[in-house]
């Protein structure tokens, strides 16, 4: 069946991970759910974006091989570490550019949420699902077009699960910097069952990688 990706974030963020997250931030659980709800499609959506400009999807998939599986159970640690949501934070200037302190402002007021906790939960989402996107990126070989085409088989769902408020804020221009390396953090693992690309490749969603990969490492 196929898994939404609200469910996912439902899966991936436990009730006791969003407690900690909620102490961690000094905010309600309900509002780190609201927030990581709308966070979560925002940066899919941002991942493709980029992907589908001249020359980045190689440069996006080059950050995904960088990935090292053997920490993945580690993901969820220590959710304090301050490192962990400044990889999510490069991860986040790279796929929105200009539109970054836009796009959290607007998070943290459709969340209701305080605008430095909507930043680090941003950051987290980006940490999170980069590293499940390039597990299965490893984990499959993909070639950059063939990332690109199963990045554009989830388009349809992105775009669904996003606000209609956050969906102009995404960048699409090209990115300029030099992929960032990729903490060993942000590395996620995880296979399901999906269609198939021109390649021979199975894909699954995006949305059942994330909830496959999180509840393996609950």
């Amino acid at each position: 069946m196929k898994i939404n990706l609200a469910q996912s974030v439902k899966f991936c963020f436990t009730e006791e991970v969003i407690t900690q997250l909620a102490n961690t931030l000094g905010e309600s659980e309900e509002r780190v759910k609201n927030g990581l709800v709308q966070a979560v499609p925002l940066v899919l959506n941002g991942i493709l974006q980029q992907a589908e400009q001249e020359g980045n999807a190689a440069a996006l998939l080059h950050r995904a091989q960088e990935a090292d599986a053997a920490t993945a159970a580690a993901q969820f640690a220590n959710l304090a570490d301050a490192s962990w949501y400044a990889q999510g934070g490069l991860i986040l200037v790279d796929l929105l550019g200009s539109t970054y302190g836009t796009t959290k402002g607007q998070l943290a007021h459709e969340s209701g949420l305080l605008p430095p906790a909507a930043e680090r939960l941003l950051q987290l989402a980006a940490a999170t699902v980069f590293g499940v996107v390039g597990r299965f990126a490893i984990e499959n070989k993909l070639t950059p077009s063939t990332f690109i085409q199963w990045l554009r088989w989830q388009k349809a769902d992105i775009s669904s699960a996003m606000l209609p408020t956050l969906q102009p804020l995404v960048s699409t221009a090209p990115a300029t910097r030099p992929p960032a390396t990729v903490s060993p953090r942000m590395v996620a693992g995880g296979r399901v069952a999906g269609a198939v690309l021109t390649s021979g490749c199975r894909v699954g969603s995006i949305a059942e990688l994330i909830s496959a990969f999180c509840q393996r490492n609950h």
